[in-house]
């Protein structure tokens, strides 16, 4: 059996654009508008700011973590679908300020 991973990751600026829950909504977004499966979505709020949330794909998962205290975020993708991934990642440089991306194909 053949199977190819894509992880994608990303250091995104957060500013004034992304109050509230603004981005996770505009994550949720882009998964949908690229085709993703969502089976589900946790989120913890900590003390006194910053932000992890998970969604679980029927491809794999996103994870967001944020900074407001820096003003970035991390996010996470991974997916065993390249042109989802892709499909995501446009959307990610369309609307987000991205300050470092990476990705990394896994094979086995």
């Amino acid at each position: 059996m053949l199977a190819k991973i894509w992880n994608r990751t990303y250091w995104v600026e957060l500013d004034g654009n992304w109050p509230g829950d603004g981005l996770i909504k505009l994550l949720q977004r882009s998964l949908e508008q690229s085709g993703f499966e969502i089976l589900g979505h946790q989120s913890y709020q900590f003390k006194p700011q910053g932000k992890t949330c998970l969604w679980l794909l029927a491809e794999s998962h996103l994870a967001l973590h944020t900074w407001p205290e820096h003003g970035v975020a991390y996010l996470e993708l991974s997916s065993c679908n390249e042109e989802k991934s892709l499909s995501f990642n446009d959307s990610i440089f369309c609307n987000l300020v991205v300050r470092k991306s990476h990705k990394v194909v896994t094979e086995e």
